[in-house]
């Protein structure tokens, strides 16, 4: 199987993250990562080039070859290091993963309606997460679920791609999104109740398709652009770790209106401190609105 360069940038991000000890300032040897990871020099090389592409880290050293052999961590590189760290040790993120990972699988390969041996889809790049490799286990659950929702079918040769699990990929959302939608899940925060009430809830249902009036799926949408936006708003290490809780936090308290509101508060300072430059008024009207509130 061929690692990618994206697999062996993750690999290396949380290395750094443990060899640097979340010190920004730490220099991180290339050497000492080639050797761990027992990859030749022009692969370290495409390696860092494509973490320093995405400003993940910066050059201490350059040889006159270009070769790299200290690094140190941008405020952007070592948040993007402690959350890969925080949801590779994240039961419920991996199982995520594995499902929406082995329905696109599935939906790109030739023929996704005919029977894939998982043993394929265990020995493609397809089946890491953040550099980690997915279990036996985890994928065989994945795939059990995707059957059991009729997104998939499976048989004694393999798993093919249904039309439910056809639309799901079409429709740009997760499989969870998708079968919250499908099921007819739709639980609204009413800001006029008392904090946390919920109007119209389903009893046994976990998740929720809107929040404040606003569909998850653009919640979802406006916290990736939160996390593509964190080199551009010039933070210093604090305030990056800070950003970055936020947003997490933004990721995954949508059950909880107050402290989602807190979180976004805490973001939005540096949105605006940075100017329309970096954050347009599409993107702060979106999430003033799904924090329910009115700001200028």
């Amino acid at each position: 199987m061929a690692v990618t360069t994206e697999i062996y940038g993750s690999r290396m991000l949380r290395w750094a993250l443990v060899q640097g000890g979340g010190d920004i300032t730490a220099p991180l040897s290339t050497d000492e990562w080639m050797a761990s990871e027992r990859v030749p020099f022009e692969v370290a090389d495409a390696v860092v080039s494509h973490l320093q592409a995405g400003r993940f880290v910066e050059a201490m050293v350059t040889q006159a070859d270009g070769h790299s052999p200290l690094l140190r961590f941008t405020p952007h590189g070592l948040q993007e290091a402690r959350r890969q760290e925080r949801e590779v040790k994240d039961l419920s993120a991996r199982i995520v993963f594995a499902e929406d990972a082995l329905l696109r699988w599935v939906f790109n390969s030739d023929q996704p309606d005919r029977p894939k041996d998982l043993q394929d889809f265990f020995s493609s790049p397809h089946s890491f997460f953040h550099g980690d490799q997915l279990s036996v286990d985890e994928i065989l659950a994945a795939q059990r679920y995707l059957v059991q929702r009729e997104l998939c079918g499976g048989t004694i040769d393999g798993i093919y791609l249904k039309a439910d699990g056809r639309d799901c990929v079409l429709s740009g959302k997760t499989v969870r999104q998708y079968m919250d939608q499908r099921n007819g899940v739709s639980w609204t925060i009413n800001n006029t109740n008392s904090p946390g009430s919920v109007i119209g809830a389903q009893e046994h249902v976990q998740q929720t398709n809107h929040f404040n009036g606003v569909d998850l799926a653009d919640v979802a949408t406006l916290v990736e652009r939160l996390r593509t936006l964190t080199p551009d708003l010039d933070l210093t290490p604090e305030e990056a770790e800070q950003y970055d809780e936020d947003v997490e936090t933004l990721a995954t308290a949508t059950d909880n209106p107050g402290l989602w509101r807190r979180a976004w508060l805490g973001v939005r300072q540096f949105l605006v401190r940075a100017g329309t430059g970096v954050a347009d008024d599409q993107l702060l009207e979106l999430g003033n609105r799904a924090a329910g509130i009115l700001l200028p």
